[in-house]
């Protein structure tokens, strides 16, 4: 069974970093064409690096 839990953004709040922290694994999900690959690193980075899984865009265009 899995539990997902959605958190406000990495750079409003701690909340993420924390759940982060007692998650099995952590996946950022990023706004294609908003948010600038800089902050997706950097939030990135803020994450517990052996549970971060990798970076889902949404908003991509069809």
């Amino acid at each position: 069974m899995s539990i997902v839990l959605d958190a406000p953004a990495v750079s409003s709040s701690p909340d993420a970093r924390i759940a982060s922290g007692l998650a099995e694994q952590s996946i950022l999900i990023a706004a294609y064409g908003r948010d600038t690959p800089q902050a997706v690193a950097e939030a990135g980075r803020a994450l517990s690096p052996d549970r971060f899984s990798g970076v889902v865009f949404n908003r991509v265009p069809a």
